[in-house]
C-alpha cells in the first residue's frame, strides 16, 4: 500500500503551451475558472501591479480547471520559473506533493510557491470591507518577491 497519491502521467497536460503571457520575470500564476470574469482578472492585474508585475509581460497565467493535471517538472528550463502564485489551485494538480501554509511563501527546489485562496473570494471579501484576505495576500506577495 502506498502512502502517497499517484497521478497518471498520460492525463497530464503540458503547462508551457497552455498559459497566457510572456513570463519574462519567471512568474507563473495559477487561477481557477473564476479568472475568466472581468472583475476578477482586473483585480488580479491590480494586485500584481502593486508588486511591479505586469500580468501580460512579466508573468504567465494558467487557468486550471478542477481535475486538470499538469506536470510542473516538465516546464522547459528556458522559461526559468522562479515564483508560482496559486489562487485556489492545489499543487497536486501540478504533480507536486507538498503541504504549504496559505499566504506564506515556501521554497520547493529552485522555485518559491505562494498559495492563496481563489482570487474571486479575496476580491469579494475586500469589496465587503473585510481586508484580512487581501492583507494576507499582500504580505505574502511582498515576502515572495
Amino acid at each position: 500500500m502506498l502512502d502517497f497519491d499517484l497521478f497518471p502521467i498520460s492525463d497530464q497536460k503540458q503547462i508551457d503551451n497552455q498559459w497566457v503571457g510572456k513570463c519574462q520575470k519567471g512568474i507563473l500564476v495559477l487561477a481557477g475558472e473564476e479568472i475568466a470574469q472581468e472583475a476578477n482578472r482586473a483585480f488580479l492585474q491590480k494586485v500584481l501591479s502593486a508588486i511591479q508585475v505586469d500580468l501580460d509581460n512579466d508573468a504567465a497565467l494558467l487557468l486550471v480547471a478542477p481535475g486538470d493535471q499538469y506536470r510542473f517538472a516538465s516546464i522547459p528550463p528556458e522559461y526559468a520559473i522562479k515564483q508560482v502564485i496559486s489562487f485556489g489551485v492545489p499543487l497536486t494538480q501540478l504533480g507536486i506533493q507538498a503541504a504549504l501554509t496559505p499566504y506564506q511563501p515556501a521554497p520547493i527546489g529552485n522555485c518559491k510557491f505562494l498559495l492563496a485562496e481563489p482570487i474571486a473570494l479575496i476580491r469579494e471579501s475586500r469589496e465587503k470591507g473585510d481586508n484580512r484576505r487581501a492583507g494576507a495576500l499582500w504580505k505574502g506577495l511582498q515576502e515572495l518577491m
